[in-house]
C-alpha cells in the first residue's frame, strides 16, 4: 500500500536508526506489536493497538499516531465535525483468517507470474502480435 503524502515515514523520524540498534529493544519491540495487529482477529485490532501504544517510547509518537488514524482508528470528531473512519479499516488489511486458513498473505504468485511472463516474451509491454506469436508460437 502506498503511502499518502501526509505519512510519516520511519526514516523521518529517525527510527529506522533506532530499530536497528541492537541496544535499543523498546523501539523494535513496540514497532513488532504495533505490526502484530495484523494477525490477531479484526474485532480486537484497535484493543490489540491499543494495548501496543500504552507504553511506547516518545520517538514513536508521530508514527503510532498516524497508524492509529490511518489504519485502526480513523480521525475523531472534534468540534461540530464529524469522527472519519481510517483509511484502510482493519478488515482490508488484517491477516488473521488467512493465517489460520493457511491462504497466501501476499499477491507475490502473482507478481512471479508477472515477472516470469514478462521475461519469457523479452519486453515490459510487448505488442499484440508478439503476445499471439509468444502464445501460439
Amino acid at each position: 500500500m502506498p503511502l499518502p503524502p501526509s505519512a510519516i515515514s520511519l526514516q523521518e523520524l529517525g527510527l529506522q536508526v533506532a530499530y536497528r540498534d541492537e541496544e535499543n529493544t523498546e523501539v523494535r519491540d513496540t514497532f513488532r506489536q504495533v505490526v502484530g495487529c495484523a494477525f490477531v482477529p479484526t474485532e480486537d485490532v484497535a484493543a490489540s493497538f491499543q494495548e501496543a501504544r500504552a507504553n511506547i517510547p516518545n520517538s514513536m509518537r508521530p508514527f503510532t499516531k498516524y497508524f492509529a488514524e490511518t489504519y485502526v482508528l480513523g480521525k475523531r470528531a472534534q468540534g461540530g465535525r464529524r469522527a472519519v473512519p481510517p483509511r484502510y479499516p482493519p478488515d482490508q488489511w488484517n491477516q488473521y483468517e488467512a493465517v489460520l486458513s493457511d491462504d497466501p498473505r501476499t499477491n507475490n504468485t502473482m507478481e512471479a507470474w508477472h515477472n516470469r511472463f514478462q521475461t519469457m516474451v523479452g519486453k515490459s509491454h510487448p505488442a499484440l502480435y508478439t503476445l499471439i506469436g509468444e502464445f501460439f508460437g
